[in-house]
């Protein structure tokens, strides 16, 4: 049995896409949020 049949290669856009989107939506969740917070200051 393979066992690179296991293995998830790094350009597979299966995995790459979940965690670019991941990591977009939470800088600009920490975006909005900061800039509540820096209008609510002012």
């Amino acid at each position: 049995m393979p066992r690179n049949h296991f293995i998830r290669p790094d350009n597979d856009p299966a995995v790459l896409e979940p965690n670019k989107a991941g990591s977009f939506g939470f800088g600009a969740m920490m975006s909005l949020f900061g800039l509540a917070l820096w209008r609510r200051r002012k």
